[in-house]
């Protein structure tokens, strides 16, 4: 043992030495796996619907994915889907659940190129313009296609009650327009703003497909029914708030697919000895021809035949295009990016949503705030219920009576 021992001593460190080297090399080998990096990206996919009529306002057909182009904050931009709706079916329309005490919406898995709504806005007319709106909605009633379906809405004090839902039945579209008018103003009525009506709107359609054309008649924006003093910062004052507030508003309506058309249901009225009265009906016009730009509508004012432009607008405006492209320059800076549809060697009017804001709001970063809607049973009482939806629920409900059960009882 005592010849052995000094070779028992350097074996320990013959081990360490190696241990030390192959640590050694091991920390010199460079890293099998490569490095990564992360690009993150924002992009969008923009979403256009253009109506397109020829200088004596008649739709045009036809028209292909080559003959437009699309600019963003002008820059040009590649089409990523094109389509072409045309006008409403030949086909009379079949509403949803027409069996005795069967309701349904499957109507809507199948739906028209575009929904159109009418909207009352009584908060807005005093009751001589109401009366002659009143002449006017059932005039336009009565020129209504059989294939044509419509929803009534009516807007009186702080409720926007759903009259009747889309039907081409026109006696029931005639008394939805009896409940609804006339209406007496009550007070405080100028305090519920546009922004509450689009709110209340919204609540009901925004899970309805395809394009929806809001008919809105009203007499001008509550933001100007009782001018102040002459003073014209007070009015932009009023202007710039509500335009303000409308920017949010405008997002939802994007990506609701909602078309904003304003009609004055006042008519065509000559200007008044008093300025002030003058200056707001300018303003209200210059707001309502905003909102409707903004939203891919038209405003509709100084004119006596409002049955004739609400019939116009379902006519003309069931045809449409759908455009799309995906944009990967976003910033996330909440500024404006302006939309340029054009149609080059031809002089086409094209109405379209004018632009977006940048704010990631319909790029999935947080979706819209859901409020209460306000809905009118049977029985006329307003009841609020929450909207928590966020998407189309297709339902098919009977009511179906107990045997012997006496019906007397329901009346």
């Amino acid at each position: 043992m005592r010849r052995w021992r000094p070779w028992l001593l350097v074996l320990p460190c013959l081990l360490s030495w190696d241990g030390w080297a192959q640590s050694q090399s091991l920390a010199q080998a460079p890293d099998p796996t490569p490095p990564t990096s992360t690009l993150k990206v924002n992009s969008r996919l923009v979403l256009v619907d253009v109506t397109v009529t020829d200088e004596k306002g008649r739709p045009v057909h036809g028209l292909t994915r080559s003959d437009f182009q699309i600019l963003d904050n002008s820059r040009p931009q590649k089409m990523s889907t094109f389509e072409e709706h045309s006008e409403i079916p030949e086909a009379a329309y079949q509403p949803a659940a027409t069996a005795p005490g069967s309701y349904s919406n499957d109507d809507q898995i199948h739906p028209p190129p575009v929904f159109n709504l009418i909207l009352i806005d009584t908060n807005t007319l005093d009751m001589a313009p109401q009366m002659y709106l009143y002449d006017q909605l059932n005039r336009f009633i009565d020129e209504l296609q059989p294939n044509q379906p419509v929803a009534i809405y009516h807007r009186w004090g702080d409720y926007t009650l759903l009259l009747q839902d889309f039907t081409a039945d026109h006696e029931l579209l005639h008394k939805a327009v009896r409940k609804a008018i006339p209406r007496l103003r009550i007070p405080g009525h100028a305090t519920y703003s546009d922004i509450d009506t689009l709110k209340q709107i919204l609540s009901y359609i925004r899970t309805i497909p395809q394009r929806k054309n809001v008919l809105w008649f009203n007499g001008g924006s509550n933001a100007f029914l009782k001018p102040p003093p002459s003073n014209d910062s007070v009015f932009e004052t009023k202007e710039l708030q509500l335009i303000d507030q409308l920017r949010d508003m405008y997002d939802e309506l994007e990506a609701a697919r909602v078309s904003l058309y304003p009609i004055d249901a006042r008519g065509m009225v000559n200007l008044g000895p008093d300025p002030d009265q003058n200056r707001a009906r300018f303003k209200q016009h210059s707001l309502s021809s905003e909102m409707a730009e903004l939203t891919g509508g038209r405003a509709y004012y100084n004119d006596n035949g409002p049955h004739q432009m609400a019939s116009k607008i379902i006519t003309d405006d069931a045809s449409y295009y759908t455009l799309t492209y995906s944009l990967d320059d976003l910033h996330l800076d909440n500024k404006w990016h302006k939309i340029k549809v054009k149609i080059e060697g031809h002089n086409y009017d094209l109405s379209y949503r004018q632009g977006y804001f940048d704010d990631g709001v319909n790029g999935g970063k947080k979706p819209p705030k859901r409020d209460s809607r306000t809905i009118l049973h049977a029985d006329d009482k307003i009841q609020k219920v929450p909207d928590n939806q966020n998407e189309l629920i297709v339902f098919q409900a009977r009511v179906a009576l107990r045997p012997n059960y006496d019906v007397s009882h329901c009346i």
